[in-house]
């Protein structure tokens, strides 16, 4: 499906550039490339990320630090504690997080300009408008591209532990 993605982002790709700018399909073509350029990325990034976490974990693993060997949660910790269930769950997530934060900022932050240059208003046009926008969007497309690569993570594991 990913690999399908990404072909019809190619695709795409070459039709949105090869559109002249006065046909009536130049909009409609260059808004088909980034929305399918946005689902390959989604894809691809969740696959990468997918990879990392499960590097993460057999290094970890061969330093001797598990799941098992973690100790719980602290009853009288904060509240973003109570939602991990031990401080190698928690510790795993900010890993995963920072990351993914990583990766895709600078992206949000090209769709979030390609976007915004797209529209009709000289307000949106300006590049600090883009960035400060991209600051709010990105943690909730972090956090999808965190989710899809927890799926990719169980969909590609071959055993029930990995």
């Amino acid at each position: 499906m990913g690999l399908l993605a990404n072909t019809i982002a190619i695709l795409t790709f070459f039709g949105a550039i090869n559109t002249p700018k006065e046909s009536p399909n130049f909009n409609i073509n260059n808004q088909e490339f980034l929305v399918w350029s946005l689902v390959a990325a989604v894809y691809t990034l969740g696959l990468l990320s997918a990879r990392f976490k499960r590097r993460w974990r057999r290094r970890m693993a061969k330093a001797g630090i598990t799941e098992e060997h973690s100790e719980g949660v602290n009853p009288y910790s904060p509240i973003i504690y109570q939602l991990f269930r031990s401080d190698f769950h928690w510790e795993m997530f900010k890993r995963d997080f920072a990351f993914t934060l990583a990766i895709t900022f600078p992206l949000t932050l090209l769709y979030m300009r390609a976007w915004q240059s797209a529209q009709d208003f000289n307000v949106f046009a300006s590049p600090w408008y883009s960035l400060s926008c991209s600051t709010f969007v990105c943690i909730p497309v972090a956090l999808v591209v965190m989710l899809a690569s927890s799926i990719f993570d169980k969909a590609l594991s071959l055993y029930v532990g990995d």
